[in-house]
This record gives structure tokens, C-alpha cells and sequence, in this order.
């Protein structure tokens, strides 16, 4: 018998309620659930309040004395994403010298945006980033406070659906794909190594219970999940079906590991270069 409850973190965003929705609903005993968003959940990890959670790929790869992957669950797209989406007033290769708003909730797809765009031949040192809380509506962001503004999660999804022809809109999802041919992992499963040194059997038995709840999210109570998220989104259900069949993948493979280490290489080069300016 555990002496202790596992603590389990849960990312509040649509993208992962497969997961959250089937947890939730089982209320498996010993398992304790918090949720938030995703540098909330990677300080409760840091801090050592939760056990095991989808933190930010960038959280894992910059910490991996820290943490044990997961290496049969992620939250990744293979292509398009829809919900990390730069929108902009501006063409991508025109961001230089620019003010580009970032979200608070953020930590990988900030990553991305910044690696994407030194790839793309801009100078990230003459970007203004500020932060953004979704404090006004995205019109306001961009008629005249910013150039660009980074959106992720839920507000992105919806986002990428009413303006989609209003503005420039950059997936980066899809434009990871597109400059390396593999998946971009946005939010890798770990748990926190110490923990796993005395819980070896709780951490195989989670394992087990989260390639469940991915079956039972996206088959049995799929119909409930997206009925739950358009209601709770206000878009129709075909734009969540899409989303989570067709550009969220859970399946974590050789090629998620491979992009993992591309993306720290890259990010890592970035930061040296900033370091020696």
C-alpha cells in the first residue's frame, strides 16, 4: 500500500483533456490532480508540489538532472498545431526591430518563436518581447501596442479561427515542421527523478494509467470532450474534433526525441550567441 498520495499535474488547455477529462472522471484512489497552466505547473514541479506532469519541453531539456522522461506520452503536432500561432501585422522576415508581445502561460513556444525567428535571419536582439496576461482582445494588442503577439492554448485556438483573415498568422507548429521535417513536442510528461528513486512502482503504474486515459479520451468519451470543449470555447465541435485528432498527437516516438534534441541544440546555440553579444 502507497504511503502517499501521487501528486499529478494537469494543464488546463483543451490540448490535454484526453488526459485530464479521463482522470478526472475516474478519481483514481491516491492520485491527487492539480491543474494549471503550463509555467504554473512547471513551478510546481520545480518546487517539488507535484510528482508527475506535462511540463514544457524546454522546462524538461533545460533540467533533465532533474527530471525522468516519459517516453510514451507527449503533447507534440506534426505539422500544424493551431493553438501556438504568432498573429502579426507584419511578415515573418519583417519582425526585426519589432515589439512582440509573449504570454505569461508560456515557456516552450516562446522558445520556438525566438529559434524560428533567428532561423529566419532575425536579429532576436533587436526584438522587443514584452510579456502579455490576454488582458485586452487581440485586436487591441495589434492596432498599434504591438507588432506581433504570441498567443497559446485555448486563447489561440480560438483566436486562429475569428481572424483568420484579418491578420498574418504564423503556425509554429507548422513551421517547425517545415524547417526540420520532424514533430515539434511542446509539452513533455516527466516525473521528478528523487520521487521515482523511492516510487519506482507508483511511476510504471502511472505510466500504465496515462496510455489509458489517452484511449479512453480520444474513443470512449470522446463525444463528451468535445461536446465539454465547445460549449466551454464557443466554437463548433468539428473545430475540436479537427484539433484533437487531426493536430495534437500523444504517441511519443523516435522522431519526438529527435526533435527534443534538435530544439535544445538550436535554443542552446541562440542563447551562447546572446550570451556573447
Amino acid at each position: 500500500m502507497r504511503q502517499k498520495d501521487i501528486n499529478l499535474g494537469l494543464i488546463n488547455f483543451t490540448n490535454c483533456l484526453p488526459v485530464n477529462y479521463s482522470l478526472n472522471k475516474w478519481y483514481l484512489e491516491g492520485l491527487t490532480l492539480y491543474d494549471g497552466c503550463p509555467t504554473e505547473i512547471n513551478k510546481m514541479m520545480i518546487d517539488a508540489k507535484i510528482d508527475i506532469a506535462p511540463i514544457s519541453s524546454i522546462e524538461y531539456l533545460n533540467n533533465q538532472d532533474k527530471y525522468t522522461l516519459m517516453d510514451n506520452i507527449c503533447i507534440s503536432s506534426i505539422g500544424k498545431v493551431d493553438s501556438v500561432i504568432l498573429f502579426s501585422n507584419y511578415e515573418m522576415n519583417e519582425l526585426s526591430g519589432k515589439n512582440i508581445a509573449v504570454p505569461y502561460t508560456s515557456a516552450s513556444s516562446i522558445a520556438l518563436l525566438k529559434v524560428l525567428l533567428s532561423e529566419n535571419g532575425i536579429n532576436i536582439d533587436s526584438i522587443k518581447f514584452s510579456t502579455h496576461t490576454y488582458e485586452e482582445s487581440l485586436e487591441k494588442f495589434l492596432d498599434g501596442t504591438y507588432d506581433a503577439v504570441l498567443y497559446i492554448g485555448d486563447p489561440a485556438l480560438c483566436c486562429n479561427i475569428l481572424y483568420r483573415n484579418k491578420y498574418l498568422i504564423y503556425d509554429l507548429g507548422e513551421y517547425w515542421y517545415k524547417m526540420t521535417n520532424l514533430p515539434m513536442v511542446f509539452g513533455t510528461w516527466v516525473a521528478r527523478s528523487e520521487w521515482i528513486m523511492s516510487n519506482n512502482t507508483d511511476f510504471i503504474w502511472i505510466k500504465s494509467v496515462l496510455d489509458k486515459a489517452v484511449e479512453s479520451g480520444l474513443n470512449m468519451y470522446f463525444n463528451e470532450i468535445i461536446s465539454s470543449a465547445s460549449n466551454n470555447l464557443k466554437i463548433d465541435k468539428i473545430f475540436i474534433e479537427d484539433y484533437l485528432t487531426n493536430k495534437i498527437s500523444y504517441k511519443f516516438t523516435e522522431d519526438h526525441r529527435e526533435s527534443l534534441k534538435l530544439f535544445k541544440k538550436l535554443n542552446d546555440c541562440l542563447i551562447k550567441r546572446a550570451e556573447i553579444v
